[in-house]
């Protein structure tokens, strides 16, 4: 099985970076959706970087 560190997606239009996240299955129920997508503001990659860090880190611990 292979694992795949998440990491900014950048849109191929605009260019702005997004945070793509697939939500736990257990939470599924709860949330009401199986992905959160939200965009990080930015075009450039190590802002997006960083910008993605923090929200993945939010997103974790609003999880756990």
């Amino acid at each position: 099985m292979t694992l795949i560190m998440p990491t900014p997606v950048k849109d191929k239009k605009s260019g702005i970076y997004y945070i793509r996240v697939r939500i736990p299955a257990d939470l599924v129920s709860t949330i009401g959706r199986h992905e959160i997508s939200k965009s990080l503001r930015t075009r450039e990659p190590s802002e997006a970087k960083e910008r993605f860090s923090a929200e993945y880190a939010a997103l974790q611990q609003r999880w756990a």
